[in-house]
């Protein structure tokens, strides 16, 4: 299967940290980014989230947008079946942000399931992200 295409970062999205970035579906294929006062819109492919084989929206883009259903927290527990697929989908998200925003550290943390806290797991978005009222509607 061919990676998605290669996107070059922006020069007017250039954040401090992951806390300055926010992340808003408009709909299945476009995001609303703001990092302080700049604000663009761009779809899958100008985030660098389309088929190097055929222009189509990546697996990780719909990982993506799961994760903005559920506002920031991708919940999967480590003894699921479904981790190894979920992990290559995070792996390419993290590949994709960390190149676009030009951020090192880790965008998508795995929060382990604890005693004192068994509901608090999961991947944990850095950043803000959700679905825009346009979206939803």
């Amino acid at each position: 299967m061919a990676g998605p295409v290669e996107v070059a970062p922006s020069a007017s999205l250039r954040p401090r940290g992951w806390d300055d970035v926010v992340v808003v579906f408009l709909s299945d294929e476009r995001v609303q980014i703001t990092v302080g006062t700049q604000t663009e819109t761009r779809n899958y492919a100008e985030m660098g989230f389309a088929s190097k084989k055929n222009g189509t929206p990546i697996r990780a883009w719909e990982m993506l947008r799961m994760i903005a259903i559920e506002e920031g927290i991708l919940k999967v527990a480590s003894d699921s079946r479904k981790w190894a697929e979920v992990e290559k989908r995070v792996q390419e998200i993290r590949r994709i942000f960390r190149s676009v925003f030009g951020l090192a550290d880790d965008p998508l943390p795995y929060i382990k399931r604890t005693r004192r806290d068994p509901e608090d797991f999961g991947y944990h978005a850095q950043f803000k992200i959700g679905l825009g009222p346009s979206y939803k509607y």
